[in-house]
This record gives C-alpha cells, sequence and structure tokens, in this order.
C-alpha cells in the first residue's frame, strides 16, 4: 500500500546562504519522494522565517491542518527541531504526530513511535528556546554597547548607503527626501506627496514605484535625515511572540553628528510642529478626504471636524454626519452634530444669497460641482452651539 508522504524545510532569512540551504533541502526531498514509486507526495512545505512564530509562516500552518485531518503517513525533515524554537508550539506539534499516527523521518532516520522519545524532545524544546533566548539577549547587549560607543545602525533607510560602518548619501534619493519635507511645508498631505512621487515614478528602497503616505510619514518624522540617532526606540518584551513595544521604561541614547545630514534641523523641526498641529486639531488627511474636510471649525474648542459614516442594520444605506474630532475623546462635550446633507443644503443656500450660480446634482460633498463651489467660495465653516457660520472667500 502506498504511503502518502510529506516533507518540511524552513530557513531562517532571505540571505544568499540560507536560500542556498533552502534549495538544497528542496531539491534533496523532490528526488527523494518522487522518485519513489512506494509514495504518493502530498507536498514539500517550505517557509522563510523565524523558528519562534508560526503564525505568519503559512505553509506550516498548510501542513499542521493535513495531519489534523489525518492526511499523511509520513513526515520527512532535516530535524524536528526546525519546526519550531518555541518549546510549546514544536511539543504540541509532536503531539499531534503522535494523535494521528504519523511516523517521521528526521534526518534520514525513520521514528515509528516518536512516544518513545517524547522525553527527549520536550528537553530538546526547552533547550532549543533558551539558545534563542541567549541569542536574542546577546544582540540586545550588543546593540546597547553600540550606542554607548556610539556606533549607527542604518539599516535601509532611504537616502543612505552603510557598508562595514561608513554611511554615506545617495543623491538621488537624499533629493526626493528634501522634496518630501519642501511639499509637506507647502501644504500636500503625506497621502498628496505619495500620489506625486508614484505618478513621477520615483524609485523607493525596493527599487519600485509605489509609495504609501506610511512611508511619507515615517521618512517626515525620522531624525536621522538631521544626523542624528536615538535609540532604542522600542523594545521586546517576549521572543515568543516578538511584539514590539515603545521604549517608554528603559534609558535612550541621543548620538548628534552620527552621520551625514540631508535636513538641516530647521525645516525638520518646522514638519514636526506642523505634524503635531495637524493632531491637535484633530485632522489627518485621508485618501477618499471630500472637500468640507479642514473647512469645518468647532466654535467651541477649535477643532476641525470629522466625517463619519453610518450603517443601517443591513448596511444597505450610509448615513454622513460631521462632528467635532474631540467629541469622542470626550474632550468637546458642548459640539453639535450634523448631517451632511443639512450643511450642503446650508452651503447652497448661501451662495444662492451671493447670487453664485449653483448648479448641482446630487446633495454629496462628493460631486464634483458642489467640491467646485465649496473650494471656490467657502473659506470656513464655523459650528457654535446649534448654529452653522459660513465665511464667504471674497
Amino acid at each position: 500500500m502506498k504511503k502518502r508522504v510529506a516533507a518540511y524545510c524552513r530557513i531562517s532569512s532571505n540571505s544568499k546562504e540560507q536560500q542556498t540551504s533552502g534549495d538544497a533541502q528542496v531539491m534533496y526531498y523532490i528526488n527523494l519522494l518522487y522518485n519513489n514509486d512506494d509514495y504518493i507526495v502530498i507536498g514539500i512545505f517550505y517557509d522563510v522565517g523565524s523558528g519562534l512564530r508560526t503564525k505568519n509562516r503559512k505553509n506550516y500552518l498548510k501542513l499542521k491542518n493535513i495531519i489534523e485531518n489525518n492526511g499523511i503517513d509520513i513526515l520527512f525533515c532535516k530535524s524536528l527541531a526546525r519546526i519550531s524554537r518555541d518549546s510549546l508550539e514544536l511539543i504540541k506539534f509532536i503531539r499531534l504526530l503522535i494523535e494521528n499516527d504519523v511516523v517521521v523521518n528526521e534526518g534520514g532516520k525513520m521514528i515509528y513511535d516518536l512516544k518513545d522519545k517524547m522525553f527527549n524532545y520536550e528537553i530538546y524544546a526547552v533547550i532549543y528556546q533558551w539558545e534563542s533566548q541567549i541569542k536574542s539577549d546577546a544582540i540586545k547587549w550588543a546593540y546597547k554597547r553600540g550606542f554607548e560607543n556610539g556606533s549607527v545602525y542604518m539599516t535601509n533607510l532611504y537616502g543612505y548607503s552603510s557598508k562595514n560602518n561608513n554611511i554615506k548619501i545617495i543623491e538621488y534619493q537624499a533629493n526626493i527626501v528634501k522634496e518630501a519635507f519642501s511639499l509637506y511645508l507647502e501644504g500636500m498631505s503625506e497621502y498628496e506627496i505619495a500620489k506625486s512621487f508614484e505618478n513621477r515614478g520615483y524609485i523607493n528602497k525596493s527599487g519600485k514605484t509605489s509609495w504609501s503616505y506610511l512611508k511619507i510619514r515615517d521618512m517626515l518624522t525620522n531624525e536621522k535625515y538631521i544626523g542624528q540617532t536615538i535609540g532604542p526606540k522600542t523594545y521586546c518584551k517576549d521572543i515568543i511572540t516578538g511584539k514590539r513595544y515603545v521604549n517608554d521604561c528603559f534609558n535612550q541614547y541621543l548620538l548628534e553628528g552620527s552621520h551625514p545630514q540631508i535636513i538641516s534641523k530647521t525645516i525638520f523641526d518646522e514638519v514636526q510642529r506642523k505634524i503635531k498641529d495637524n493632531k491637535t486639531n484633530g485632522y489627518r488627511k485621508r485618501k477618499d478626504e471630500t472637500a468640507l474636510a479642514r473647512k469645518i471649525i468647532c466654535g467651541e474648542c477649535g477643532a476641525f471636524y470629522i466625517r463619519k459614516t453610518y450603517l443601517n442594520r443591513d448596511k444597505s444605506v450610509r448615513t454622513y454626519m460631521w462632528k467635532c474630532s474631540k467629541a469622542n475623546k470626550k474632550q468637546c462635550e458642548k459640539s453639535m452634530s450634523f448631517h451632511e446633507a443639512y450643511i450642503i443644503d446650508k452651503i447652497i443656500e448661501f451662495l444662492k444669497n451671493k447670487n453664485c450660480k449653483v448648479v448641482y446634482e446630487e446633495k454629496s460633498v462628493k460631486d464634483e460641482n458642489i467640491k467646485y463651489l465649496i473650494d471656490k467660495y467657502i473659506e470656513k465653516i464655523e459650528i457654535n452651539e446649534s448654529s452653522i457660520i459660513i465665511f464667504f472667500r471674497g
């Protein structure tokens, strides 16, 4: 009777050496399994990722699902330790193999009864995790000592190249960084800057022309562009989860003049003030920003009004409301909320009284005619108690 077989391979990173090792493992199992007439090959499962975390190892999760459904008879792997360096995960996986009567071929040696070796694997699992913890602690220590000695970690930062601690400016990228800061000070949002870069075909660090507003935000807030280095900014509480937290409990180091600067400190500080002002006023530009964005101001606290979308029970009808951005935070309890259609009615009525030519098809801020009228004639809208005050752009 033919046996259903599968193989699992994992490498830790995409480095050239690791890829060579991974490719060699895959080719070995292809030749071994597909050339054996006694085998039905279910698959060769291959992942690139940390041994401590399995969440993003899609092929490992697929393999587990197949085993849970009693889909294989023999599992081939270089070492069961490659499955996971999380002791609990490794023990659970071995127990899953036992429950589904899976035979393991580990490094060419057949293991028919994992129960007999369960105690050994439990010891190995603890040792593997302990080794990972020791390695993590050593990296943290080296990182800290590097800051104390004035060393700068410039991993993959746009605008710079770093080799053997020799940091140089890449002129093409540096000019794009300067342009991002300049455009933001001129009033463009991160999203608009990203779209502008895409339209002009600017190449990012990965060699592609795709840009996101998050990349622009990271660029605009990175102090390394003024020749400073602050760190460590985050820390990891648990090597198993790998989750990082903002460093608010360990010493941080500030290295000034640690490398060549691209942006002057004056421009950088000005950009940070503008970012802070936008946050304070409750404004953050979005992809679907409407013509009323940054037009409506709360008469009670001075913050911007934001657009909220509400759905009925079957989600077939959308209702748009405008409310003070600080209302949800309970920092502005007296502000009033208004339906978008009501605000547009007031705008149209106001413009007609000003003898402006008003033509529209629907009462929506996404209607191009409404957008045109608001951009051309409306300076701002102030909501005070229950009244709407419209300021004409004259």
